[in-house]
Order: C-alpha cells, then sequence, then structure tokens
C-alpha cells in the first residue's frame, strides 16, 4: 500500500470488531512494527497515526483505555520520540453501519468479528430445536443464512469503500469453513444445542424460547467470500488465504511439551465460546441458567474431543483471511454509574453553564465559518466532557449552529468527525450505549442530507498531545480547566488544609498560581499544534 500511495502525515486506522480484552492492542502494536521498519528502510519521516478501535456501544473498553498510558510509554521507549506519536481513540458502532467520515481511512482491520450478522435470519419457524443450522434444518435456513451473510457482507464492503481512501487496503480474518456444507460448520454449535435441549427435559428452559432463538453466525467457505466481492464490485480481492487452528489454544502444535488432556481442553473450548456468546444467550435465556448450561456443555465438548478428531470439530478450525485493495498516577475521575453519588445523577450545574455559555459557542463557531469557509469534513473535540447526561449537549449546539449557517447560506452540509475526551479512568459506557439514540434524534430534526455525524472517545489528559498536528477545527473544554495536571509541590507548611485557605502562607497561593501557568501554557501550546489555522 505504502509503496503506491506513498507515506502520508498521518495515518489512519481502524481496528473494526476489536472487542475488549488483552488482545485488543496486539494488532495495532503489529502496524506500529511494520510502519517502523518501514520508514527506517527507506529512511522516511514516521507518520503521525490516528488509531480508532470500534466495536459495539454495548462493550466494555473502560481496562482497554486504562492501559493506554502504558501503551504509549512503551512505544516511545522501543522507537524513540521521532516515531509518530499515535493517537487511539473509540469509536462505537456497528460496523454494518457508517463508522468515519468518506475517505479518511488508510487501512482497515477486523479479525473474528465478520463471521457475526447483523441480525438473525428471519422466517427459520421450521429450526426448531436447533439453536443453528444443523443436519436436522430444512434447505430453508441454509438458504436464510446465507443470504443473510451476503447482505451483511455487501453493506460492510460498500461501506467501507465510502471511508477508506483510493490505494487503502483491508485485512480482513473470519471463521469459515473449507466446503459449503462442511460439518464443522456447526458441529460445536450441535453441542450447545445438546446442552439447551437437556434443559428443556428438566424444565429449566422453556421450550418456545429454544424454538425462537437462532444464532446470528455464519462461517462463509472460499467460493461464498470471492462471489460477493467480485459482485459488490468496490474492492479487488488481491489475496485469500486459509489458515487451520486449534480450537483449544493451548494444544499448539509448536508446544512440543502439550499432553492433550480432553477435559482440559472441553474446558477451553466451553470457556472461549461462554465468553463471545454469553450476552446474548444470557438476554435472551435468562442469567440464572448460564452456568449449569455452560458446565453441561463443557461435559459434551470434552466427550466428543478425541485424539482423532479434535481438531476436526473446531469451530475456530478455518480462518479466511482476506486482503483487499481499494481502487478508486492519581487523577480525578467522576463517580462512573447511576446512583444517587454519580456524576451522571449530579451534574446540573455544569448543564446551566453550558446552557449560559451557548452565544458564545455560536459566535465563535460562526466567526470561524466565514474566515476559513465550510470544509467537507468539520473536525470537533470536546474536551474533559466527562461522562454525564450533558455530555453531548454540547455536541447538539454545535450540530445546531452549523446547520442553521448551511441553511441560511445554502451551503451544504459538512461531515462531523467528534471526539469526546476525557481521562482514560473515566466510565464512557452509558455515553456511548445512548449514541444510537442521539444519531436517530439528529436524523429526525435535521434530516437525511445533514452530516452524517460520527462520534467517538479519545481517552487521555488534555495536558499532554491527543490528536494529529492541525487536525481539528473547533475545541470546546467546559468546567476542566480549573483542574490542575498534579497537585501543587512543596507545600508542606499548607497542614490541616485542602487547598488554599486563610491560613495559608503566602508560598501555598504562589505554588497554586505557577502551577496553573505551566498547565495553561501548556495547554495552549498544545491545541496550537492540533488546531487548523483560522
Amino acid at each position: 500500500m505504502l509503496i503506491n500511495i506513498g507515506f502520508p502525515a498521518r495515518f489512519n486506522v481502524a481496528d473494526l470488531g476489536c472487542s475488549s480484552g488483552p488482545n485488543t492492542l496486539l494488532v495495532i502494536s503489529e502496524i506500529l512494527d511494520t510502519m517502523h521498519v518501514m520508514c527506517q528502510q527507506v529512511n522516511q519521516k514516521s507518520p503521525e497515526f490516528q488509531v480508532f478501535l470500534n466495536d459495539l456501544p454495548v462493550n466494555d473498553f473502560n481496562s482497554v483505555f486504562k492501559s493506554l498510558p502504558t501503551f504509549y510509554q512503551n512505544l516511545k521507549k522501543d522507537k524513540g520520540d521521532q516515531f509518530g506519536p499515535c493517537f487511539v481513540s473509540r469509536m462505537p458502532g456497528s460496523f454494518y453501519e457508517r463508522l468515519f467520515p468518506s475517505k479518511s481511512l488508510h487501512f482497515v482491520h477486523s479479525s473474528y468479528s465478520l463471521h457475526w450478522r447483523s441480525n438473525s435470519p428471519e422466517n427459520l419457524e421450521n429450526n426448531k430445536a436447533n439453536l443453528y443450522m444443523a443436519k436436522s434444518s430444512p434447505p430453508n435456513v441454509y438458504k436464510a443464512y446465507f443470504v443473510q451473510f451476503q447482505r451483511d457482507f455487501s453493506s460492510f464492503l460498500s461501506l467501507r469503500y465510502e471511508e477508506i481512501i483510493s490505494g487503502g487496503r483491508m485485512v480482513l480474518t473470519f471463521i469459515g469453513r473449507i466446503r459449503p456444507l462442511s460439518k464443522e460448520c456447526y458441529d460445536d454449535w450441535d453441542l450447545l444445542t445438546k446442552s439447551f435441549l437437556e434443559l428443556v427435559d428438566e424444565g429449566l428452559v422453556e421450550a418456545t424460547k429454544m424454538d425462537s432463538f437462532n444464532l446470528p453466525f455464519y462461517t462463509p467457505c472460499e467460493e461464498e467470500v470471492r462471489e460477493i466481492v467480485e459482485k459488490e464490485e468496490s474492492f479487488n480481492l488481491d489475496k485469500m488465504e486459509i489458515v487451520e487452528t486449534n480450537v483449544d489454544p493451548s494444544d499448539d502444535l509448536s508446544n512440543e511439551r502439550f499432553v492433550f488432556n480432553k477435559y482440559k481442553s472441553g474446558k477451553n473450548i466451553a470457556n472461549g465460546i461462554r465468553a463471545v456468546t454469553e450476552p446474548m444467550l444470557a438476554t435472551h435465556f435468562g442469567e440464572s441458567i448460564m452456568d449449569i448450561l455452560f458446565t453441561r456443555f463443557t461435559h459434551h465438548v470434552a466427550q466428543h474431543l478425541t485424539m482423532e478428531n479434535k481438531k476436526v470439530i473446531s469451530m475456530l478450525a478455518h480462518r479466511q483471511i482476506k486482503e483487499a485493495m481499494v481502487e478508486v498516577r492519581s487523577v480525578p475521575c467522576m463517580n462512573a454509574g447511576d446512583e444517587a453519588t454519580s456524576y451522571a445523577n449530579n451534574s446540573l450545574l455544569q448543564k446551566t453553564v453550558i446552557l449560559k455559555t451557548r452565544p458564545v459557542l455560536e459566535e465563535t463557531i460562526k466567526d470561524m465559518l466565514i474566515n476559513t469557509g465550510f470544509p467537507a469534513r468539520f473536525n470537533v473535540a470536546y474536551l474533559g466532557c466527562s461522562s454525564g447526561p450533558d455530555t453531548l449537549l454540547v455536541i447538539s449546539e454545535i450540530l445546531d449552529t452549523i446547520h442553521v449557517m448551511c441553511q441560511q447560506v445554502n451551503q451544504k452540509s459538512p461531515e462531523f468527525q467528534v471526539f469526546l475526551n476525557d481521562l482514560p479512568g473515566n466510565d464512557f459506557n452509558s455515553v456511548f450505549k445512548s449514541l444510537p439514540t442521539f444519531y436517530q434524534n439528529l436524523k429526525n430534526d435535521k434530516g437525511d442530507q445533514f452530516g452524517p455525524c460520527f462520534v467517538s472517545r479519545m481517552p487521555g489528559s488534555f495536558y499532554e498531545r491527543l490528536f494529529p498536528s492541525k487536525s481539528l477545527h473547533f475545541v470546546h473544554s467546559s468546567d476542566s480547566l480549573h483542574w490542575l495536571s498534579n497537585s501543587s509541590e512543596n507545600l508542606e507548611n499548607n497542614k490541616a488544609n485542602l487547598y488554599m485557605a486563610k491560613s495559608s502562607p503566602p508560598n501555598v497561593y504562589k505554588a497554586y498560581l505557577e502551577q496553573f501557568q505551566r498547565d495553561f501554557s501548556s495547554f495552549l501550546s498544545l491545541r496550537s499544534e492540533e488546531i487548523i489555522s483560522g
């Protein structure tokens, strides 16, 4: 890719469906390693990196973001000050919908996600007593699953075509199968179905609930993937590989000391499947049966595993890798959750301030657009926004102002890239769960011709660099800059006081002022690097 398009000043990467486990940053590290080596080989200055981690709004990324300071520190230690910098943010949403502004990405990666469907197929009433496709399923069930995969994967390709620059790349890894009706496409699900049916017989699960559930899952074969890529026409299929792995990751052929134990392997396999399916199963069947369900499942998997067949029945046995080419310290954090003492339930003062400063917000945006014109993409950062109910209020005010201006001068609306910033330890789960409603309200109020708008989270301190150079049009911060990066030093003579007080000696006041001077000067200097001229 870099041979064809050259080294950009900013390299934008998206990892779609990356989830929030220990491997979330592993792929990003691999991509950065590759770029670092190439830059050294051709004596090229390193680009800046904007990385977007994508998964559904309900997924919890708090642990990932808490690990980012260490990730950045290791990056600097391993590659030096001349590499990057790298800025990692979260983009919540389904990859079966638009996620990014037009032609804004250079590289897209997705691993172990595209076998999940946007919805379960419809009209599967005759697939009773099965969770998925099975030997007993009638032909229409297989067809319905394939048709659903066709719709979803075609939509995925079309959407990414809008978002990736000409000459960009995608690398997609997902579970597949060798032949259209290979038994590995349903073997493990048969064992889970068997476990469910036992609970039905025992009266622990209602038969009607069992009959009404179908897994939103499909593992395509190579021919199906090729057919869709060629028919959809947005991408050229540059390379496809089939890689066989063991479903139990501890059973690796390179591990010569591994001793096969079917009960231990059964537990490993069952735990892996439970980790990815339990949320949807608990929603439909209830949480109370999950432990007994997966105890049964573990037993059935162990019984099914033998030295002869343990590699064949793996649900993760065949990965299809597609590479496609596009042609054309202690810190202040707010109380999370929704309890009585949470920030979400105690932020009325902040809302009042936001509403009172609305005229200044509007005037500033209007003045900027008059001087710089209307860009095709308008990038906004809300710094120190926290995660209460008013987090999206400021964004709504900004969008309202631009919408009115566009109508007044008969100007096409730009696309909007919005970054919500706060410290890594702050909980943004409730904000992201509300985004689908926010987007829907935006569409209802302003119509299809406005935007679209793409909201992501940028974790980090605003007393450090957060964004690539000259990448932002507008920055807003409300009720945050009075928080200092650190407590002032050398205040041993301020005993019995939490802060400046009447009893504090003069050096305490001076120390606080100097800390503010350092912090605010740093803030201004950093933003000057990130905001465009004008």
